[in-house]
């Protein structure tokens, strides 16, 4: 029998009459035009996706005071590698408070939806590893687990929760703006509260204290290279056992033959041997007699 196509309008011959479309491409046009439009059409949901930091609290509390609206869906994505602070925080301080005006903090972990080692299954390296160039240069690689172990997994479990479009709360302050870049995602839209209103990290801080919240630890992975030498120096102190399993890891990950030589460390040596077993005092005593780490008054070059 004769038909007209749906998409293009050509007259074309089938056995089905049933039979919309001339062929497989004017049904893939035509029905992602209907599936956009209808996605269009639907309101944006509201997603605040935490990140259990001063920033992330800061917004907690606008929530709590009434500063913010109560977003449609509240969560935070465990990576399976922070400190054990972080997560005490999220469950003293965060969860009981955003209960209070009805907000459910959701914990979403990485490991249900992909793996979250810091070496893919091809032998890539996802963490921002330093190395040493042929020249003596410290060179570092680009960060990709951020966006694998926490963006990519938050965009999938709002899909599995049914959300087709939605604004995305992101908790970075006024000072860091430069790193606000819009989604790549037409339907995942970002927005970034704090910047909005104009909120720099220190008054992030003052707004959490005002509230009478206690102070939010820093939020990172154990093994994150991100850490300045300090930081490193403090987690051997406070936590010896988190500072053993960053070291552990950077063994893991020298161990795949397509790693190579990538350390954790600024300094591209390994971390045991930049960061001293036993920490000294805090208060550097000068070059002679510092015993906070090898690099504290004798900088890499």
């Amino acid at each position: 029998m004769l038909l007209r196509c749906g998409g293009c309008g050509q007259e074309f011959r089938s056995k089905r009459a049933a039979r919309q479309y001339c062929s497989r491409t004017c049904a893939n046009r035509c029905t992602s035009v209907v599936m956009r439009a209808r996605r269009d059409a639907m309101p944006r949901a509201s997603v605040w996706c935490c990140g259990g930091g001063v920033e992330s609290t800061a917004i907690a509390a606008l929530i709590v005071l009434g500063r913010l609206p109560v977003p449609d869906v509240a969560m935070m994505v465990d990576v399976g590698h922070e400190p054990a602070s972080t997560w005490e925080h999220v469950r003293t301080v965060l969860r009981p408070r955003l209960a209070g005006v009805d907000c459910q903090l959701e914990i979403v972990r990485t490991a249900d939806w992909m793996p979250n080692e810091p070496v893919d299954r091809l032998g890539r390296v996802l963490l921002p590893l330093f190395f040493r160039r042929p020249n003596g240069s410290v060179g570092k690689l680009p960060t990709l687990c951020s966006g694998r172990w926490k963006a990519e997994v938050c965009r999938r479990w709002l899909r599995s929760r049914g959300i087709m479009r939605c604004s995305v709360w992101l908790g970075m302050s006024a000072d860091e703006s430069r790193r606000a870049k819009p989604s790549q995602e037409p339907w995942c839209h970002r927005r970034w509260p704090l910047i909005e209103m104009k909120l720099t990290r220190e008054r992030c801080g003052a707004i959490v204290r005002e509230a009478g919240w206690p102070e939010a630890p820093r939020t990172s992975c154990v093994f994150c290279p991100q850490h300045s030498q300090s930081e490193w120096c403090d987690l051997a102190r406070s936590d010896p056992a988190a500072f053993s399993h960053a070291c552990e890891t950077e063994q893991q990950i020298q161990s795949h033959a397509r790693a190579g030589n990538f350390f954790l460390h600024r300094a591209a040596i390994p971390l045991r041997d930049a960061i001293s077993a036993e920490p000294g005092p805090q208060a550097c005593e000068g070059p002679a007699n510092c015993r906070n780490c090898l690099f504290c008054c004798h900088p890499p070059t």
